[in-house]
């Protein structure tokens, strides 16, 4: 422990919060010269399924990751082992589970894009703190998405996930239909969820409306959500004549 802790940390930087293959990472700071920065004052460490009592060590470039990884970093006033630290700093980056794509045929509202479309199914669960930016909103619209597996697979479950928070206007969706093609033109029905969500309970819940349990074969898989629509009398928005939110994050398909 050290007597004084330096104010300014280290920056991570990488293009997103997920990848498909390897992503590069790199570590900055505006305030400090190339020189004292690279290699000399910061210290990183990786930590994945593989490393999880990985050290330490300096930073000197950019690196690669190739899993899912928590980036811990720090910077130290000088080489010396005795020179005061900065706070340690840490971000986690997702590895997606798939080559799955995905097309969203609804227009989610730009407040709430999650990243954009591939933040429904890159393998990152959104949490009750819809604020950070995690889940993806649509107002007025039902949401409707078709996603591609890139072959033909058995499917056994599909799942959805949703969020309610009433007070802000974030519904459940009334219901969710799971669809299969094998062209992406005909679509069989997989199964319905009806919501079970009391939308007058003023929690804030996460929902995963998983499908039934079938041995089926398909490579499309399209998801169904039905918007609340208008808010209802006893709600704070119906004067305002408001309109409930779907927002909606994981998509996962087994």
């Amino acid at each position: 422990y050290y007597s004084r802790i330096l104010s300014v940390v280290p920056v991570i930087h990488a293009e997103s919060k997920s990848f498909k293959d390897k992503m590069t990472i790199e570590i900055t700071h505006s305030t400090l010269s190339e020189r004292k920065f690279r290699g000399q004052a910061v210290y990183y460490r990786v930590i994945d399924e593989l490393n999880k009592n990985s050290e330490f060590k300096p930073y000197f470039e950019p690196f690669e990751i190739s899993k899912t990884s928590t980036i811990e970093t720090y910077f130290r006033e000088s080489i010396e082992s005795k020179g005061p630290l900065s706070a340690t700093v840490s971000a986690t980056f997702f590895k997606k589970p798939n080559n799955f794509t995905i097309d969203i045929k609804s227009t989610y509202n730009p407040q709430y894009h999650a990243g954009g479309p591939e933040g429904l199914i890159d393998g990152i669960f959104g949490t009750e703190n819809w604020r950070k930016g995690d889940w993806q909103g649509y107002q007025i619209h039902d949401f409707e998405a078709i996603i591609d597996m890139q072959s033909t697979r058995e499917i056994n479950q599909i799942t959805a996930n949703f969020l309610q928070d009433t007070r802000s206007w974030i519904l459940m969706p009334t219901k969710v239909e799971y669809y299969i093609s094998d062209d992406n033109v005909n679509f069989t029905l997989f199964d319905t969820q009806n919501n079970t969500i009391d939308p007058k309970d003023y929690n804030s819940i996460i929902k995963g409306f998983k499908s039934i349990k079938k041995h089926v074969k398909a490579r499309y898989v399209k998801v169904k959500a039905t918007n609340f629509g208008k808010l209802p009398e006893w709600h704070q928005g119906f004067p305002f004549d408001g309109e409930a939110f779907i927002f909606v994050d994981e998509i996962t398909v087994e």
